[in-house]
């Protein structure tokens, strides 16, 4: 379920069809998916999952199903550490 998610998020953003990707597919450009692409599938999946995908475990997804295996450790832990958050919030800090 996870990766099914994942996937679809992913085929958005580089705008290809799910059933190009399955969960071996590499997040390298070899697959056409640049850096920025990754980022945004990493956005993407924080924001759909409510979860945080913290910077320095990015490097470590070689491939799909490590990004899905990631955030499926995260929701079995119960980390729904995300809250949903206005612009407002967000900005706060820049305005104290």
């Amino acid at each position: 379920m996870t990766f099914h998610k994942v996937r679809d998020l992913l085929a958005e953003i580089i705008g290809v069809e799910e059933e190009d990707i399955t969960p071996k597919t590499a997040l390298s450009e070899s697959n056409g998916i640049a850096p920025i692409d990754v980022a945004a599938l990493v956005i993407a999946c924080e924001k759909a999952f409510k979860i945080t995908i913290h910077d320095e475990d990015v490097a470590s997804f070689a491939c799909v199903s490590d990004l899905a295996a990631y955030i499926g450790q995260k929701l079995e832990a119960g980390l729904y550490d995300m809250p949903e958050r206005t612009e407002e919030d967000r900005t706060a800090w820049f305005y104290e």
